[in-house]
């Protein structure tokens, strides 16, 4: 199996990205609808512009750009008014819907741990992992 590094993958994603959503509305049979058809052309440019530019953004940025452009590809088709057309709205929800799940992902792992510290209990004494020797409160029964 191909080891790559954590910040190579989601380049290489990318320019996946930019050549197979272009190919779409030929693939998926949609290429008389000009909206659709630029607007899957919109989606893969952007994306390949900033996978260009992975060098100089960080990755937060890159992330943040990730976002937007699934939230684009999600509202493009009531935006554009083909919704209608089964076709075409249901390939930008295809699209749109696996990468913003990636990117809420991402941005889970990003933020810091806002739960409620564990504690343990040992013989009527609860204590915190950190402080071991102190008791945070006592069990009465």
């Amino acid at each position: 199996m191909l080891l790559l590094k954590r910040t190579i993958r989601p380049i290489i994603i990318d320019y996946a990205y930019s050549v197979i959503v272009p190919a779409l509305p030929e693939i998926v049979r949609f290429e008389r609808l000009p909206k659709a058809k630029y607007g899957c052309r919109l989606l893969s440019s952007r994306v390949l512009v900033y996978a260009l530019l992975f060098k100089l953004i960080s990755f937060k940025t890159h992330l943040i750009l990730d976002t937007t452009t699934s939230a684009f590809a999600l509202a493009a088709p009531w935006i554009f008014s083909f919704a209608r057309k089964i076709a075409a709205r249901n390939t930008f929800i295809g699209v749109g819907r696996p990468t913003l799940f990636v990117c809420f992902n991402q941005w889970s792992h990003m933020l810091p741990d806002l739960r409620a510290p564990t504690l343990f209990c040992r013989s009527n004494k609860c204590y915190r992992p950190h402080y071991p020797n102190r008791p945070l409160f006592h069990l009465d029964n």
